[in-house]
């Protein structure tokens, strides 16, 4: 049984607990809050009849063996056997544990979840936009152009393009290495900051992006590229050829990743969406989850 304790105001709280409090393999100990005791519910009345738990202001780690949110007392670093899962980014909980922390994208670092790892960080919404659509590539050295690239992220108005020249920023030293050389790092040098937004039809939280990069593979084999490269992963579908358009009724409420592949005119047109309550926040806190304690990754979800 995963004994979970839990930061209080984490993004999509809510919908986070009630994913717990059905997972099979979950038991939710305690809630942190600072200098506060009153029911959860109070504070998220739509978990009313759901969730009863009272938040604590005192968390016992030792009671534990998953911690979910951000560094709140230095007794996570002085838990032995402690996992955790830091939402808010490594960046802004460097020091918190005294072991290495991995970056939570399972779709590419998948291996080092399972294999021993004790902590992992969520990417934020453009890492994982760009990562997810490019990695294929990038394994295969086929990013030596410049890409330009239209994103709508979650919360933000189809008309009101945003400045996203800092993408290249979001790639940091505290990423790990394998990922950062091999993958991020193509992507960081083979991005030329050029963006268009394009009209999508967005419902909700759904984020969506692609990437246009000049190409003379054909279609066929990039396909391919896409599908050995995601074959084993349950959270992400390529589309087939002859319907690659990705719309936002194919990824709510799940955590799932769609991916449109479609080459014209000698240029590649990658499209990707996801539903950023889930993908950023909820489903991929407990995909997470599932891999550092063993369990299949679709439990629960």
């Amino acid at each position: 049984m995963i004994k979970v304790g839990l930061a209080h105001n984490l993004p999509d709280v809510a919908n986070l607990v009630r994913h717990l409090v059905k997972h099979p393999d979950v038991e939710i100990v305690w809630m942190h809050n600072f200098g506060r005791t009153f029911p959860v519910s109070q504070q998220y009345p739509e978990l009313m009849g759901e969730f009863d738990m009272k938040y604590t202001d005192k968390p016992d780690f030792t009671a534990i063996n998953l911690f979910i949110g951000w560094p709140i007392s230095n007794d996570i670093k002085d838990s032995d056997g402690l996992k955790s899962i830091f939402c808010n980014g490594y960046i802004n909980c460097a020091g918190a544990v005294d072991h290495p922390v991995e970056i939570g994208l399972p779709e590419f670092n998948r291996k080092a979840l399972v294999r021993g790892a004790r902590s992992a960080y969520l990417p934020d919404e453009i890492t994982y936009l760009g990562a997810l659509a490019l990695m294929p590539l990038a394994r295969n050295l086929l990013l030596g152009g410049d890409i330009n690239a239209a994103l709508l992220l979650s919360g933000t108005d189809p008309g009101n393009p945003r400045d996203m020249a800092a993408w290249g920023s979001c790639l940091s030293d505290f990423f790990t290495q394998e990922l950062r050389e091999k993958v991020l790092r193509p992507l960081q040098m083979s991005f030329n900051s050029t963006l268009r937004l394009l009209p999508f039809d967005v419902k909700g939280n759904v984020s969506m992006a692609t990437f246009v990069i000049d190409t003379t593979m054909n279609l066929c084999d990039i396909m391919q590229l896409y599908h050995d490269f995601y074959d084993d992963h349950r959270h992400v579908t390529v589309l087939p050829e002859n319907s690659p358009e990705v719309k936002a009724c194919q990824v709510e409420g799940t955590n799932k990743s769609v991916i449109g592949l479609k080459a014209e005119n000698g240029r590649l047109y990658v499209s990707l969406a996801f539903d950023s309550r889930m993908k950023l926040g909820t489903g991929n806190i407990i995909h997470i989850m599932n891999l550092l304690f063993g369990l299949d990754e679709r439990t629960g979800l």
